[in-house]
């Protein structure tokens, strides 16, 4: 049994019957259909690495799309929309329509890994701001809300202190805690 408050067995059992419900009326109304002829425009097919249960859909829809563009995001089939997945099945997206010549679409936000907060955005180099000694008492970065967004070009984050930096019992220990929050940053 779930220990969250508001989650009990009543609830997912009434999700988990509609949710069936639901699939079974759409998998009734899509019967055996089979397309009566082939795509012949560009396509996409954006794949979750961490569901290979779901690889055939490459072949599949390969029947129907002559000119079809596989992408592999990371997550599973239920996650690569879940915010943490979703900016980069967006760059899947975006990259296609870019290549395809639609020169208007924005790049798709990356989300700040945890523990960095961003300010402000810019094309010039990430600035890494650290708070001050009362640890950004009224919420991550408020000590520099107003001077971020007058510092462009920079990409301006500040580091959180949150319930893994005040953990630390050294400044040390903070320093390197936030020294790998800014490889992970590297990473992404």
């Amino acid at each position: 049994a779930s220990k969250r408050k508001g989650f009990d067995k009543e609830v997912v059992a009434t999700f988990v019957e509609r949710g069936g419900r639901n699939m079974q009326r759409i998998h009734t109304a899509a019967g055996q259909y089979a397309p009566d002829a082939t795509f012949d425009g560009e396509a996409l097919l954006v794949l979750a690495q961490g569901s290979k249960e779901f690889s055939t859909a490459r072949e599949v829809n390969a029947k129907y799309c002559s000119r079809m563009e596989v992408k592999q995001s990371f997550g599973t089939h239920y996650t690569i929309m879940q915010p943490g997945m979703a900016p980069k099945t967006a760059n899947c997206i975006t990259g296609f329509l870019r290549r395809l010549g639609h020169t208007e679409v924005p790049e798709a936000p990356v989300p700040d890994p945890p523990g960095l907060v961003t300010l402000a955005t810019g094309d010039g180099p990430r600035l890494y701001l650290v708070h001050g000694i009362d640890g950004d008492f009224f919420s991550t970065g408020a000590s520099y809300t107003a001077l971020a967004p007058m510092i462009p070009p920079c990409n301006a984050a500040a580091f959180a202190y949150d319930d893994e930096a005040k953990k630390c019992d050294s400044i040390k220990a903070l320093a390197m805690l936030y020294l790998a929050r800014v490889m992970k940053d590297f990473e992404r």
